[in-house]
Parts: structure tokens; C-alpha cells; sequence
């Protein structure tokens, strides 16, 4: 689209998001009436705001289109950017594992001191960081959703909090669709690590001190065929370790604290789960107010209400609890905006 083009579509855009944001339920018809656009001017005007993430489909309004907050819009740009991040450092990593792969007959395997072991089976791995964590106090970690064989390392867990050292763990939203997951989390926090959760987390890995590293190794170890279980390479390069420690500070400080305790009282009325719904999908308080023909204070005395019951300080913050504490499973019945 040349310049000058888009330019004038972006100009649309803003008027027309300005209309929508006034008039949750605005008639393309009477758009194109009152200021002369065509069709094909609200077309492209709607499709740029939609790019953006400031449009979102509504089945039951005239044009089939809603305002989202900017807030929202916004908040979903990070999340894309970030997403963008995670996989360019997703791939450095996956090379750094091919090449361990190919340099696999040169690296020396369980030696001491050594920048890069690979270490065949799950027993080998949690004995090597046996081992280490008799002289290291501090751990942080990430991991993709638990599976049945983690109990061991839960145990590991517990046993090194015990001893008074530090934990800073980092777990998948998804992990908390688990009971047994949710239990753990709960251990953990009881025994003084600090558990938080991201929409995504890339890979497993886990750093003790500024002195090892553990990352999983996805193929087969030359020269073993007696494994028990996943391979992982140990690194002790310390400056392959500050790279991997400034990986993970990213996604903890962009992660959520996880609620020491669901929340006692998570039955929400149809309203309340109405407004969640349209909250979770960007819409506006005077949208929301609109499509379910209530007023705005109404809204925002519901959405404080849902606030206190999932524990947000945000309005994102409460969209997210909503998901992932899975307030919204079932469908929801919401109304045609009133006219």
C-alpha cells in the first residue's frame, strides 16, 4: 500500500475508532452516510484497527465489530513482541543443542570442570544435580507443564527449600489446569520459593548460583543406548550462564505471581460472567455497558467485584485470572447489544 495510501486509511482508522468507541453498536450505513466514506473505505479502516488489535469480531451488533480498549490492544502488541523474542532465543538455543549434537564424540561426558557435558538418562541428571546443589544456595527455573514423572524432582525441591536456600520458579499457565500441579505450586510457596506463571515458557531449564546450568538436549547422546529418560546438557561456562540467567530474568519479570490460594469463592452470577466474558474480549466498560443494557457504574461496580474475588490489581491482570482460572469454561450466553 503506498504511503500516502495508508496514511489516509490510518487517518479513517482513528475517526472510526473514535465512532466505535462512542457508539459500541455504530452502522457502517450510517458511517458512510454521515461522512461520505465507501464501502471499501470502512473496509480498510476496520481491517487496519483490526491489525492492530483495537477491533474485535461481535456477532449481534450492525457492523460485527467492536472497540477494544487500548489497554487490551496494547497489552496484546507486548505479548506478540515478546512471543517474537522468546523465539529468536528458542532458536539460538536449538542451535547451541545441534552443535553440542555434532561436537558430540569431542565433549567429555560427566567431567568435572568441563563448559559443556552431555549428560544420557534421568537418573544421571538429577545425580549430577545432586551433587551440585551441595554447594550452590541459590536456584531459578522454568518449566513447560508438569508430567507424571516429576515427583522426584518435586521431592528435590522441597528438601532444598528446607535447607534455607533460595527458589525462584517459573511454571507454564497451562500447569495449573492440574490439580497435582496447583498442590506443588502451593507446597513451594508454603516452604518460601517464590512461584510464578507466563502464558508461555519456551523450554526447561534450571541455573544454580552463577555455576551451572541444566537445559534439556532433544537427541540422542552419542554413544549411549542404555538412557532412562531424556538427556540434558550441564554447562558450566559462566558466560553461557549469564546469558541464560538474562533469558530468564526476562520471562520472570514479565510473569505473574501465582495466588497463594485459589479463591475461596469462585461462583460468579450470569452477570458477572457475562461482563467477564466481554472484558476477556477487549471490549470497553461503555461496550460492555452497552451490549448488555446496563449502565457504566453498574460495569465498574461488577468489575471491582470480580477484581476482589481473583485477587487483580488491573483490569489485564483480571482478564488473565479470569482465563486461567478457568472462570469462563463453559460458554457464556451474552445478549445482543440494546439499541
Amino acid at each position: 500500500m503506498p504511503t500516502t495510501q495508508r496514511d489516509t486509511t490510518l487517518d479513517r482508522a482513528q475517526e472510526l475508532y473514535r465512532i466505535a468507541l462512542g457508539d459500541p453498536d455504530w452502522d457502517p450505513d450510517a458511517v458512510r452516510d454521515a461522512i461520505g466514506w465507501s464501502d471499501d473505505d470502512i473496509d480498510a479502516a476496520v481491517k487496519l484497527l483490526a491489525e492492530f488489535g483495537l477491533a474485535t469480531r461481535l456477532n449481534g451488533i450492525h457492523s460485527g465489530w467492536a472497540a477494544r480498549s487500548p489497554v487490551m490492544a496494547m497489552s496484546d502488541l507486548i505479548s506478540a513482541a515478546t512471543h517474537d523474542l522468546e523465539s529468536a532465543m528458542t532458536t539460538g538455543l536449538n542451535r547451541l543443542g545441534t552443535l553440542s549434537q555434532v561436537l558430540g564424540g569431542f565433549l567429555v561426558m560427566h567431567e568435572q570442570g568441563r563448559d559443556i557435558d552431555l549428560v544420557p538418562g534421568r537418573e544421571q541428571v538429577l545425580a549430577v544435580l545432586g551433587e551440585a546443589t551441595t554447594h550452590t544456595t541459590d536456584m531459578v527455573s522454568m518449566h513447560p507443564p508438569m508430567t507424571g514423572g516429576a515427583r522426584p524432582a518435586q521431592t528435590a525441591n522441597l528438601d532444598w527449600l528446607a535447607k534455607g536456600r533460595s527458589m525462584r520458579t517459573l511454571h507454564m499457565a497451562a500447569s495449573l489446569q492440574s490439580s497435582a500441579a496447583r498442590q506443588h505450586f502451593q507446597e513451594l510457596s508454603d516452604a518460601g520459593a517464590q512461584v510464578r506463571i507466563a502464558p508461555s515458557v519456551p523450554m526447561r531449564m534450571i541455573i544454580l548460583d552463577h555455576v551451572l546450568a541444566v537445559l534439556p538436549f532433544e537427541h540422542p547422546v552419542p554413544g549411549d543406548d542404555t538412557s532412562d529418560g531424556p538427556a540434558a546438557m550441564i554447562i558450566r561456562n559462566p558466560y553461557l550462564i549469564e546469558i541464560l540467567r538474562r533469558f530468564w530474568e526476562h520471562y520472570w519479570q514479565s510473569a505473574e505471581e501465582i495466588l497463594p490460594r485459589t479463591p475461596t469463592s469462585t461462583t460468579l452470577t450470569e452477570r458477572e460472567r457475562q461482563i467477564a466474558q466481554l472484558l476477556v474480549g477487549g471490549l470497553t466498560d461503555e461496550a460492555i455497558a452497552r451490549t448488555l443494557g446496563i449502565s457504566e457504574r453498574t460495569v465498574r461496580r461488577i468489575l471491582a467485584e470480580l477484581m476482589s474475588k481473583a485477587r487483580a490489581d488491573s483490569r489485564v491482570q483480571l482478564g488473565y485470572n479470569i482465563a486461567r482460572l478457568g472462570w469462563l469454561d463453559n460458554d457464556v450466553a451474552v445478549p445482543s447489544p440494546v439499541a
